[in-house]
């Protein structure tokens, strides 16, 4: 207690700057106690259980591309056995189709005819 009451008539700038390098010795014995604490094992735990949930959310992204991917493929082909279906039915005249989408990705294929103007007078 007496060096409290010995610091108390100090003058005041001398009162901040002793403030001051307490302020800094316990800043400094924290950031030791820190970087002790994270450096330890359990440091290394908890930066390999971040590791194993980021690596388990790119397996769960990846796996979700992959069944995008394959819905893709399968509308793709789903189209293209639509489109030779429909060329192998339409009439005479040039093979043409008109292919639509709806909104629940589902594909519409319809074969039209297309006649030159010159046809197109004959009838």
């Amino acid at each position: 207690m007496q060096f409290f009451d010995e610091l108390r008539e100090r003058p005041e700038q001398e009162r901040m700057g002793f403030a001051a390098a307490v302020s800094i010795a316990v800043a400094a014995v924290l950031l030791l106690a820190w970087g002790v604490f994270f450096f330890s094992r359990g440091g290394e735990a908890r930066a390999t259980a971040q590791q194993a949930a980021a690596a388990h959310a790119f397996t769960d992204a990846r796996e979700e591309l992959r069944t995008h991917t394959e819905a893709v493929r399968e509308q793709l082909q789903d189209t293209i056995s639509e489109v030779r279906s429909a060329a192998l039915q339409t009439a005479s005249g040039t093979r043409a189709v008109e292919i639509e989408t709806n909104r629940e990705g589902e594909v519409e294929v319809r074969p039209i005819i297309i006649i030159s103007e010159e046809e197109y007078g004959q009838e």
